[in-house]
């Protein structure tokens, strides 16, 4: 029994060596560090002209790792926060997070501020004022878009709510429409639908542009937004400003009034509403 005892604890050394040797081998080639990402900035800024231009976020960050070296071209953008804070200058901060792996799939993430510099929210624009006739199918949709700064187009996101339009009662209605970026900054607007009786033969202001806005405090005229070929002027159409205060954000709605006559010769009147925001 002594020699197969002999043979039996040889073998187990010789395995339990082997083993031991493979681990040892193994810790030895295995990359037990992790990179890390340095930034020489507390903070980036992002002036209106680089808004979309991704480079900018990385700008003062670089990765090294002890093992793979300089890993700074591998940064990339994991995560961005809707705005924690906007000032009243507009300068808007989120949070960015980074991220960089190293060769053996390790992984290191930093986190700072980002400001977009004199942000504002997203803007509607109208390609033609809201104006139907009696019975017409009424499309707000086709006619009210949206642009953001920072995602571009965003008309798809534009929500429009209204409890009391009526397309077979003519008058004056109002929708509301609310559009969302992707950094949580909304915008809402109240906008003026008409509803004109189906025998109307009056004309509309033509409007340069039915909705505009304005900054706070800056000059406004709203006879610079009727087309100058149009005939229409002060002498013959009326205007009521409402409670339009340039001093004031908000939404207002001015009403041009204009009188002519139709083809049976009969005085009719024709309301067309400027939507002016100022921010």
């Amino acid at each position: 029994m002594k020699p197969l005892r002999i043979v039996t604890v040889a073998l187990f050394l010789v395995v339990f060596g082997v083993f031991g040797f493979h681990t040892f081998a193994k810790r030895a080639t295995t990359d037990l560090t992790m990179p890390e990402i340095t930034s020489s900035k507390d903070s980036v800024t992002i002036t209106a002209k680089q808004y979309g231009d991704e480079s900018v976020l990385l700008d003062g960050l670089t990765a090294q790792d002890e093992k793979d070296g300089d890993l700074t071209d591998q940064i990339f953008v994991a995560n961005t926060s809707h705005f924690v804070s906007v000032d009243e200058k507009g300068n808007g901060t989120i949070q960015i997070t980074y991220a960089v792996f190293d060769k053996d799939g390790h992984c290191a993430t930093y986190t700072r501020d980002a400001v977009y510099a004199g942000y504002h929210a997203p803007r509607f624009a109208l390609s033609e004022p809201l104006i139907y006739t009696e019975n017409d199918t009424i499309t707000i949709s086709d006619r009210v878009s949206a642009k953001d700064v920072i995602d571009g187009d965003v008309t798809s996101r534009i929500r429009l709510t209204s409890s009391s339009l009526s397309a077979t009662n003519p008058g004056t209605y109002y929708v509301n429409a609310q559009v969302t970026n992707s950094k949580g900054a909304s915008s809402t607007i109240v906008l003026p639908v008409i509803v004109r009786p189906k025998d109307f033969a009056g004309k509309t202001v033509p409007l340069t542009s039915p909705l505009v806005y304005v900054t706070k405090g800056a000059d406004f005229s709203p006879w610079a937004y009727v087309k100058t070929d149009s005939g229409i002027t002060s002498r013959n159409t009326e205007l009521d400003r409402g409670d339009l205060d340039t001093s004031t954000p908000g939404t207002y709605h001015l009403t041009f009034t204009t009188e002519t006559r139709d083809a049976d010769n009969r005085t009719v009147q024709a309301d067309t509403i400027l939507t002016v925001v100022v921010e």
